[in-house]
């Protein structure tokens, strides 16, 4: 039984535009497209909070997985500089990877309580929706958003509920 007791997503922050960044280097993996300044500027917000936010025991995160796209890594790298948690990426949670590998990350996670993804939409919505059961929701760019598994569930389908919604404007 998995003793994962919390679980906080950060969408990755602004990205410069996925059809000027393909028009003007084409043949380069949109996992390759950079965050936009505004994006930069998220991303130093997101780490100022969580490091904050992480400064309270009980809020304690054992891993931090990313998607390996430059934007992911971009958005979580101001606070990996902050922090000493360990740290992975995986391509198992690329854009576009579905619910599926983020199962598998889960499922994986025997000794972790605490664990913080980077990743993509729609991917995190189809994770959370999952996970909560809950009606879909909005998961803007540099948003944050922590689940707390519900007393006595096992398992992952619907054994978590959303303890934290914070969009990027709030941070």
């Amino acid at each position: 039984m998995s003793k994962l007791e919390s679980i906080i997503f950060i969408r990755h922050a602004q990205s410069e535009d996925r059809a000027e960044f393909a028009r003007a280097h084409k043949g380069r993996s949109d996992s390759a497209r950079p965050l936009s300044k505004v994006g930069k500027k998220q991303s130093k917000q997101i780490a100022h909070f969580m490091k904050k936010y992480l400064a309270n025991p009980a809020y304690k995160v054992d891993k931090i997985i990313s998607s390996p796209a430059k934007r992911t890594l971009q958005t979580i790298k101001p606070l990996k500089k902050r922090v000493k948690i360990a740290f992975e990426t995986s391509s198992k949670i690329a854009p576009d990877c579905g619910l599926k590998g983020y199962l598998e990350i889960l499922d994986s996670l025997a000794k972790c309580q605490s664990v913080l993804f980077v990743g993509h939409q729609p991917d995190i919505q189809s994770c959370i929706a999952y996970l909560t059961n809950s009606a879909q929701i909005q998961v803007q760019k540099g948003a944050i958003i922590k689940l707390m598994r519900k007393s006595q569930t096992q398992g992952l389908q619907n054994c978590f509920e959303i303890a934290l919604l914070l969009p990027p404007e709030n941070l």
